[in-house]
């Protein structure tokens, strides 16, 4: 069984993956992707952009570890033997939370102003996550 310790670990490497993985969206959009750190600061009405930009670092940081943990413990006993599978299926899990929660609550423009490519962009966003987090789960194994 993996400790808590553990299943943070994979979420914060999913993280750092994510968190690297931005630049590469920025640049295949040509801006910044809706869902994004500075995106979300922005929308914070009222809200001083630095602070609401630490906020949304917060979240992030608190996030993707939290979603270490929830799959950790959703695939406890199950061996990691497809990692790539794995970890396929918690990016699938994770965008279609974000789709329906995130503009539901405001954080985003509405789905009906994405771009096709914009909402590809979302899923690649949280592909890198969950590929990493799957490699690092089957690594901590």
């Amino acid at each position: 069984m993996m400790s808590l310790a553990r299943a943070l670990v994979v979420g914060l490497v999913g993280t750092a993956v994510l968190s690297a993985f931005e630049p590469l969206e920025r640049r295949w959009l040509g801006h910044v992707p809706p869902y994004s750190l500075a995106a979300l600061a922005a929308r914070m009405r009222g809200v001083p952009i630095p602070i609401a930009t630490r906020a949304a670092l917060l979240l992030r940081w608190t996030y993707g570890p939290t979603w270490g943990v929830v799959y950790t413990r959703a695939t406890r006993g199950i061996v990691p033997r497809h990692p790539v599978l794995e970890g396929i299926a918690l990016a699938t899990t994770i965008c279609a939370f974000e789709l329906a929660v995130i503009p539901a609550v405001g954080l985003v423009r509405p789905l009906r102003d994405w771009s096709r490519r914009e909402l590809a962009a979302l899923y690649a966003h949280t592909l890198a996550f969950g590929l990493a987090a799957g490699l690092t789960r089957r690594a901590l194994a």
